[in-house]
């Protein structure tokens, strides 16, 4: 047998060999991968539950909203409704009162309400009342001393005085004692608790200390 004879057969020794080496090999392949059963829950986008929320994702689903949301991105809760105002297109205006319709008692200022409209003047003869006391005390202001009341019962009265036009007032409490009212504080300073003793209702001692 002639030299080059053997190297032939020995090549194609070779390639038998790898080619069966090659085969065996795809087949071992083709077996390991008909053995791993596909599990959906370690992809993204394979956990959808029955409403289709991705859990992996951070979504759960949300009945009273009726849809998939993050709880840390929109709460699962009803919608918060805004007030619904039913505001005049333009505020109403008021005619001009005549000279003499409060000469029993004093002229507020006109108080604004929840759509921005000022209402119309406001006579309270409870203010002219506590007036004529605080002139009574401060004689010196009788001509320049203005009462604005806040809150009134009636018994009790809680409101701002002035005493010139430009300079800052007070706040003022009043109550009726045998029939006439008597002012019980007045001024710039914390408003002591201890006028409850008074009766004052609550809410006009609200911000005592």
């Amino acid at each position: 047998m002639t030299k080059s004879i053997k190297i032939i057969i020995i090549i194609s020794l070779l390639l038998i060999l790898n080619v069966g080496v090659f085969i065996l090999f795809k087949n071992k392949i083709n077996n390991n991968n008909n053995n791993i059963a596909p599990n959906n829950t370690n992809i993204l986008g394979g956990d959808r539950d029955e409403h289709g929320c991705i859990g992996s994702a951070g979504y759960s689903w949300c009945e009273i909203k009726n849809k998939c949301l993050r709880q840390w991105e929109e709460k699962c809760e009803p919608e918060k409704t805004a007030d619904v105002k039913n505001c005049p297109s333009s505020c109403p205006s008021f005619m001009p009162p005549a000279p003499d319709w409060c000469a029993d008692g004093e002229v507020l200022p006109p108080i604004k309400n929840d759509c921005d409209c000022y209402g119309p003047p406001i006579c309270s003869k409870v203010a002219k009342e506590i007036k004529n006391q605080f002139i009574k005390k401060y004689p010196k202001y009788a001509q320049t001393i203005s009462v604005d009341i806040k809150k009134e019962t009636e018994n009790y009265a809680r409101g701002y005085i002035g005493f010139e036009i430009g300079s800052p007032g007070g706040i003022f409490l009043a109550t009726k004692i045998d029939g006439q009212w008597q002012i019980i504080f007045d001024g710039n300073s914390q408003i002591p608790c201890s006028l409850s003793t008074y009766g004052f209702p609550n809410e006009m001692l609200a911000d005592c200390s």
